[in-house]
């Protein structure tokens, strides 16, 4: 009996250890690796509603204003002028504000002065030895001539413009166009008004932001003949090129 009762026991608490006894630990699946995502790293997103550094992205719908300076020439120097113009060139400014269409097509206001030099008066009632001597005649209300020094011709003009654009570049446009307007020229101590051509072409850089540089040629001629102190301009027609800067905004 007692060797029963200890039999008894001893499976008792070896059934009790096995059923607490854990096991081998279950074996553990290996983590997946992160994947990083370094597109950002090789090309960032460009957000081209915001202008950078260099210049707006999209250049549609841009207003500008500009400034530029060159020199003029006026070809009329032969004797058969009557207003005979100088050999000289004079320095020549201009202002200019407007707005870029669908990113190819700038129009633009431009009020622009220029001086030129007056040789001499070819025609009557002025002889040819006055004209070499540099004395100009007008005339006085009594209609008589008289001598007076003003040796210079000075011209206003406003023109409306449209200049097709190019962009060769991210930073490099190229353009070229015309416009019409009016020429307000004084001399000889009268004014005269005409109606006005102009033909341009040039190259826009982009320097930082919405500032630029402007460099060209530009040509402008009257589209009818002037009169002044009885002398009249037949043709009147100045060239020369330009450099300046341009400032854009949206």
């Amino acid at each position: 009996m007692k060797f029963l009762i200890l039999f008894l026991c001893t499976m008792l608490c070896a059934s009790t250890a096995f059923a607490g006894d854990p096991g081998p630990p279950d074996e553990v699946a290996p983590a997946a690796p992160e994947i990083v995502d370094v597109t950002p790293w090789i090309a960032p997103a460009v957000n081209e509603s915001k202008p950078d550094d260099w210049g707006s992205p999209d250049p549609s719908r841009n207003w500008h204003v500009g400034l530029t300076a060159g020199q003029s020439s006026w070809d009329c120097t032969s004797n058969d002028c009557e207003v005979e113009a100088g050999s000289e060139d004079y320095e020549t400014v201009a202002v200019a504000a407007g707005y870029t269409f669908g990113g190819w097509l700038r129009t633009e206001f431009e009020a622009g002065y220029r001086k030129h030099e007056i040789h001499g008066l070819n025609g009557p009632p002025c002889k040819r030895k006055r004209s070499h001597w540099h004395i100009l005649p007008t005339y006085t209300s009594k209609g008589r001539a008289k001598c007076q020094t003003d040796k210079n011709l000075r011209v206003w003009d406003v023109t409306l413009g449209a200049y097709p654009t190019i962009q060769v570049y991210d930073r490099i446009s190229f353009y070229a166009g015309g416009g019409l307007g009016i020429i307000i020229v004084e001399g000889l101590s009268q004014v005269d008004v005409a109606g006005v051509g102009k033909a341009i072409a040039g190259a826009e850089v982009r320097v930082y932001k919405g500032l630029s540089l402007d460099v060209g040629y530009k040509a402008i001629w009257a589209l009818a003949s002037m009169r002044l102190s009885g002398f009249d301009i037949k043709e009147y027609d100045s060239h020369g090129p330009f450099a300046g800067v341009k400032f854009r905004w949206f």
